[in-house]
């Protein structure tokens, strides 16, 4: 796999595991709020209305378990990825040159590294995006 391939893919799977960690976030709220009606509903005295409190929090537990599972899928793909990046970079920079004459683009860059700077900094800047 190419570097421009391997940073569109990483970028598509930092977004996936960005958009799970917003939903993990958001399921915490909504149980820590049902934990505090559980708690609310239980000193009023209202037990069969905690009852379903206490159902809901438990399927939204399970939800967000299922979330969570999701969530370190997609991370072993995002480090799988990562790996593969600096695998095929370092592959570039220790293999021989095929040619004795660097074409323009090499030497317009200057050095190899440069490349795993610019994926470096193209997955950086389109993480948040």
């Amino acid at each position: 796999m190419d570097s421009l391939t391997a940073a569109i893919k990483l970028r598509s799977l930092l977004k996936m595991h960005d958009h799970i960690v917003q939903q993990l976030q958001h399921l915490d709220e909504i149980i820590q709020s049902l934990d505090f009606k559980i708690s609310s509903r239980s000193e009023e005295g209202y037990i069969s209305g905690g009852y379903q409190l206490i159902l809901r929090k438990g399927v939204v537990q399970g939800i967000r378990e299922t979330f969570d599972m999701y969530r370190r899928v997609k991370w072993e793909q995002i480090q799988d990825c990562v790996n593969g990046i600096i695998s095929d970079l370092q592959g570039e920079i220790n293999s021989p040159p095929s040619n004795t004459n660097q074409d323009s683009f090499s030497e317009a860059t200057g050095s190899e590294s440069s490349f795993e700077s610019f994926s470096m900094e193209f997955c950086e800047l389109h993480r948040g995006s």
